[in-house]
């Protein structure tokens, strides 16, 4: 007889600047996007706990980029941080392993600031769809007291992780 197991679903969306779309296309995008979460999050509110629509904001740019864009919505998207239904994550973008230490260190201040003013948690960060990660990460998220880190590889252009070396998806 087999244990059983909790699994655990995230929403989020990918932050690919420039990718797929131009850059001010995607920042407005985004905007919309978040218009969306905030809708569902307050539809969902009143709702028992666990079956509250919950948001992980895959890197901090989309959240200054939505909140640049809607300031006035401050107070609504820190309430829904509060009380758990969306997370704010430390990475600002996704970089490679090249990225010095001490810029990525510097890369994750935004975040850091942000949830320090606001006084709400920041216990993650998110890395994907690029394959490896700066010497200095576990360093700089130690220093800011983030104790968990999420990382999802890109195998559609990488190797499979789990496969032959040099293997692909």
């Amino acid at each position: 007889m087999t244990e059983p197991f909790t699994i655990f679903v995230m929403q989020s969306a990918h932050t690919d600047i420039g990718y797929t779309h131009p850059q001010e296309q995607i920042a407005a995008m985004y905007v919309e996007h978040y218009e969306k979460v905030l809708a569902l999050c307050a539809a969902t509110a009143n709702a028992p706990e666990d079956v509250r629509f919950k948001w992980t904001c895959e890197t901090f740019w989309q959240v200054e980029n939505f909140l640049a864009a809607r300031p006035e919505r401050l107070a609504e998207f820190l309430t829904y941080v509060r009380n758990g239904q969306i997370e704010v994550t430390a990475n600002y973008l996704h970089y490679t392993d090249m990225i010095d230490a001490d810029a990525f260190a510097h890369s994750l201040d935004a975040a850091v600031t942000f949830a320090r003013t606001h006084n709400i948690p920041l216990n993650s960060a998110m890395h994907a769809d690029i394959n490896g990660w700066s010497w200095g990460l576990p360093d700089a998220f130690a220093a800011r007291g983030i104790p968990y880190f999420c990382s999802m590889v890109h195998i559609d252009s990488g190797t499979d992780p789990l496969g032959v070396r040099g293997s692909v998806h």
